[in-house]
């Protein structure tokens, strides 16, 4: 079974193939992507989960870690898993598709991503099937 990043990395592969996309082009869009993709400690902020005090205390901390922002909120005690987890699902509903990513970089139209998203999704259900 495909977990969400090799789903989005092999859908990123079809659309090589499909050349709609070459590779330069595939790495701008994971690069917009994560860009565009609100960060946890602004999540935090927002869902008044973190202060903007303890935002930047992490984010201090942070520069001498290879930890996480949310790993490292933990460790300060300033939130719990249970929090990050629910700010994780936040921070995935927030991020954009790659079709709209690859829409918005002109790419590609919405019409030929559609149908190349169908395609995609049809040799996915036919390999899990």
């Amino acid at each position: 079974m495909f977990v969400e990043g090799n789903l989005r990395e092999a859908y990123l592969n079809f659309l090589i193939e499909k050349d709609i996309l070459d590779h330069v082009q595939a790495l701008d869009v994971l690069d917009k992507q994560q860009h565009d993709t609100p960060p946890i400690g602004r999540l935090a902020l927002q869902e008044r989960v973190l202060t903007i005090k303890q935002v930047v205390k992490v984010l201090s901390a942070q520069k001498d870690s290879d930890l996480r922002f949310g790993e490292l909120a933990i460790r300060m005690s300033f939130m719990d898993e249970r929090q990050l987890v629910m700010l994780l699902d936040l921070q995935k509903k927030s991020r954009p598709s790659l079709n709209v990513t690859v829409e918005d970089l002109g790419f590609a139209d919405s019409k030929t991503l559609k149908a190349q998203h169908k395609e995609f999704l049809s040799q996915v259900s036919e390999m899990v099937l």
